[in-house]
């Protein structure tokens, strides 16, 4: 059976505020580093490592 993790991006300093789309140069805050390695914790504890990893070239989803 395969399973496929969909992960957000962390929280920026526009969270909640404005919807930036796909608009570039907008890293992740603080918080969002924090949620960032938490969901990493997370994942490195799973029975099954990844195989493969994807993300949108937007700096906040490679953070």
């Amino acid at each position: 059976m395969t399973t496929v993790l969909l992960v957000r991006h962390g929280v920026t300093s526009t969270t909640g505020k404005v919807l930036p789309g796909r608009a570039p140069g907008l890293h992740l805050s603080e918080k969002g580093h924090e949620q960032a390695a938490s969901v990493a914790e997370r994942i490195a504890g799973l029975p099954k490592p990844p195989v493969a990893i994807y993300a949108s070239p937007l700096e906040r989803t490679r953070e």
